[in-house]
């Protein structure tokens, strides 16, 4: 338990550095987490681990690798994502994926994506206030919009999608 918890605690680390723009920090966090992650030999870990790391990668130019390493990260997740905590961190994963497809304009991967989050979301509760990082099918919604967004889609089709977001799930 002691190293599930270095993990946990290094995730949270990752993401409030990144929060503050302290990416540099929120990158070495990250890295920390995958080699806890790695003693653990836990895949459920490696894919917390994995998913802040590749939320640190650099931005200009490394979609396309950020977009390789999440749908590796998540091939080795699935066959692993058995309970809740799995499928939530899956799903996290495959969210991932399909923003980093939709920044590099690949628009069939990143609905491909979106399609397995939503698949990955009908498994757990759709109670974001009570899951790894609010994974949820209001999430995955919220999702549909950024990632429309990053594939410049505006408008109606934009209006369509927002009407799925219930951003009341997320109040405490």
């Amino acid at each position: 338990i002691a190293l599930e918890s270095l993990v946990e605690a290094y995730v949270v680390a990752s993401s409030v550095a990144k929060s503050l723009n302290y990416m540099d920090l929120a990158n070495l966090a990250a890295l920390r987490a995958k080699e806890a992650a790695a003693l653990l030999d836990d895949p459920v870990q490696m894919g917390k681990a994995d998913f802040v790391w590749l939320l640190t990668l650099p931005g200009a130019g490394s979609w396309d690798r950020g977009l390789v390493a999440a749908e590796q990260s998540a091939a080795n997740l699935e066959p692993h994502a058995r309970d809740p905590l799995g499928c939530q961190v899956l799903g996290m994963l495959t969210l991932t994926a399909s923003l980093s497809a939709a920044a590099i304009q690949q628009g069939d991967r990143a609905a491909h994506w979106l399609g397995e989050a939503a698949g990955v979301a009908a498994r757990v509760p759709d109670e974001p206030m009570r899951t790894w990082m609010s994974f949820s099918l209001a999430n995955v919604n919220i999702w549909r919009v950024t990632v429309a967004v990053e594939r410049g889609e505006a408008g109606g089709a934009m209006l369509e999608l927002a009407r799925d977001v219930h951003l009341d799930l997320f109040e405490p």
